[in-house]
């Protein structure tokens, strides 16, 4: 039996960089993103999606992300620009 939520996303977070390392940074960003748990613990990130979330947050949430993964050596293109030429036209 599988639980889904529609007020969370989670992404699978790539070898070479621990839950700690990128949720740690994506803080400082003032960014509070959570970890998986039980089976899934270390393995991906959620990102909440209750609430007053518009353009503004999910891009500051892509960039710090995107910040995160370049600043730990990973080749990441340009999700923000991406995302916001589709949220902002």
């Amino acid at each position: 039996h599988h639980a889904y939520s529609n007020t969370a996303t989670a992404m699978r977070i790539p070898g070479g960089i621990t839950d700690k390392d990128l949720r740690g940074t994506v803080k400082k960003f003032g960014i509070e993103i959570a970890g998986g748990q039980d089976h899934l613990k270390g393995k991906i990130f959620r990102i909440g999606t209750m609430g007053g979330v518009g353009a503004q947050e999910i891009l500051a949430t892509l960039a710090a992300v995107e910040f995160t993964l370049k600043k730990s050596g990973f080749e990441a293109g340009d999700g923000v620009e991406a995302a916001a030429g589709v949220l902002l036209g």
